[in-house]
């Protein structure tokens, strides 16, 4: 080492060291040696939290079933895929929060994916009760029009 050069503590353990540099003082003393420093990294393992896992994956299958209206599928059995989305968007809603509840404990971990199941899943319903009562309506519609033509 240097003459004149000192060393600096350890840094903390929560940061990662990168690259060592050497920093010059503003009183004009010899430089230290100080390690350059990141921020801590985020972790990148999956989420422990299932519950917030079953709600966004229910939430997926239920979104699935209602496209298969749009490829022609869904309409071969329309009220089996409605029936199948409100049963997936219920399970989504129910995992939703329990998956936000036990993010809690697990120091916020998953509450976002459980958020986000648990808001697919009322917008699930709330397409499928829409749609429910569209459908009747035309139902009701066309009734009354029969009605008044015969």
């Amino acid at each position: 080492m240097p003459a004149g050069v000192t060393t600096s503590d350890k840094p903390p353990s929560n940061m990662k060291i990168t690259t060592w540099g050497v920093l010059g003082r503003a009183d004009g003393g010899p430089p230290t040696i100080q390690a350059m420093t990141t921020a801590p990294r985020r972790r990148t393992e999956p989420t422990r939290n299932r519950p917030a896992k079953v709600s966004l994956t229910a939430a997926g299958f239920g979104v699935a079933a209602l496209l298969n209206f749009a490829t022609g599928i869904g309409w071969l059995n329309p009220p089996a895929f409605v029936a199948m989305a409100v049963l997936c968007g219920l399970i989504a809603i129910i995992a939703g929060h329990m998956g936000r509840r036990r993010g809690r404990r697990l120091d916020g971990d998953g509450r976002g994916t459980a958020l986000l199941g648990l808001i697919l899943g009322w917008l699930l319903l709330l397409i499928c009760i829409l749609a429910t009562a569209v459908f009747f309506g035309l139902l009701a519609a066309l009734a009354v029009l029969i009605d008044t033509v015969a």
